[in-house]
């Protein structure tokens, strides 16, 4: 009669591993797949600089992509007056 089939660790360069009692994998998760259409939505308060900015990368009046926490408008016209109304100009 057999006894218990012996423990064979993962082969070097495997896409698995092993943790401290437990399997962890260790093959990578696919990137998000970005695109304007979900990069760039809107204005936003940059409130380092007090003025409302774009959410998308390049040169003024983008200010970098808004963070998810971040609120936007869909107009600058609409985010000074919300945020900045007590500035005689609210953009870059």
């Amino acid at each position: 009669m057999g006894g218990p089939t012996p423990f064979t660790p993962p082969s070097p360069g495997s896409s698995v591993g092993w943790g401290v009692g437990w399997y962890v994998p260790t093959a990578p998760a696919p990137a998000p797949v970005l695109t304007d259409q979900n990069l760039e939505v809107g204005w936003y308060v940059d409130w380092m600089i007090y003025r409302c900015v774009k959410s998308c990368y390049g040169d003024l009046p983008c200010g970098g992509i808004a963070n998810y926490w971040e609120e936007t408008y869909d107009t600058a016209e609409e985010c000074c007056s919300k945020n900045l109304s007590f500035q005689d100009e609210c953009t870059p």
